[in-house]
């Protein structure tokens, strides 16, 4: 239950994890270990950041960069950053950010980029302002991958040039799979592709609410690439006021969605959007197979 409180320090070059926050007791009020991190900055470092054990993390003003391998991990327990730039390195197959079952996150004003993906999500995670730009590789979902039963909500974030490498489903932004659900506001997400499957956010037998977003020049480039922003497959969404601009697949026959995939067993509803000059071999905004609502 102890509080430890750690200012301006400098790690470099760390063989394991340069901060590390674990403690599997209680202290007599009921409270887990704290640890605050105020302008700090660790590199080169396996692991920067490591909390487990149900402890809690504050992290401010810090700069975490070129891990070997994932830059913040939480492996079980509570993160609350602000204000942090969390650089990881394209060549390191893993995500910047790993947030795993009964973990919480909480991130204001945080950069997140230059990893495979950006974060991996099994947890919580609110992320408020700031960006997740610039990871490429072949895991699905460069930005954000929502495993079984996560929860994410973005809101003012802006997410652009990350890519997917991989010929398989893919996801250059979010890849979300069963039970897991995902609530996108007042955000902009821009220049982003996949090969294959959707340029931005690819939802299986998941929930997805969007409002107030852009999605602008998202695309795949494969043969036979569908949904250039968003793909829906046995999905509940909602997608209001949002602005659909010039996102596109490749122009055969095999090329299906522009904008958005609602294939067949999703129920999807689009209220008060813009489409302006998405492209595709079939359906330049829309393609529809399944439960479609327009209004």
């Amino acid at each position: 239950g102890a509080e430890v409180v750690a200012t301006d320090i400098r790690v470099k070059g760390a063989g394991t994890s340069a901060f590390i926050n674990y403690d599997s007791s209680f202290d007599g009020e009921g409270k887990k270990g704290l640890m605050t991190l105020v302008a700090c900055t660790a590199t080169d470092c396996n692991t920067n950041l490591m909390v487990r054990g149900g402890t809690q993390v504050v992290v401010q003003d810090s700069v975490f960069n070129k891990t070997t391998r994932t830059n913040v991990h939480l492996g079980d327990g509570i993160a609350e950053l602000t204000n942090v730039k969390l650089l990881g390195a394209n060549d390191v197959d893993c995500s910047v950010v790993s947030i795993r079952k009964d973990s919480k996150a909480t991130l204001t004003n945080v950069e997140i980029a230059n990893g495979n993906r950006g974060i991996s999500l099994a947890g919580k995670v609110t992320m408020t302002g700031g960006s997740i730009h610039d990871n490429k590789g072949e895991l699905a979902g460069n930005a954000l991958r929502a495993e079984e039963n996560a929860v994410y909500k973005l809101e003012g974030v802006k997410i652009y040039n990350n890519h997917n490498t991989s010929n398989e489903m893919a996801a250059g932004v979010s890849f979300m799979s069963k039970g897991s659900h995902g609530t996108i506001i007042n955000c902009e997400i821009t220049n982003n592709s996949s090969i294959r499957t959707v340029g931005a956010i690819y939802a299986e037998e998941a929930e997805l609410n969007i409002r107030g977003t852009l999605f602008k020049q998202n695309q795949t480039t494969g043969a036979d690439g569908d949904g250039g922003a968003i793909t829906l497959e046995k999905t509940k969404s909602i997608i209001r006021e949002c602005t659909f601009e010039e996102n596109k697949t490749g122009t055969t026959y095999e090329n299906v969605a522009g904008a958005i995939f609602n294939k067949a067993g999703s129920d999807l509803t689009i209220r008060d959007c813009d489409f302006i000059n998405n492209t595709s071999g079939r359906g330049g905004a829309i393609a529809n197979t399944g439960t479609l609502v327009i209004k």
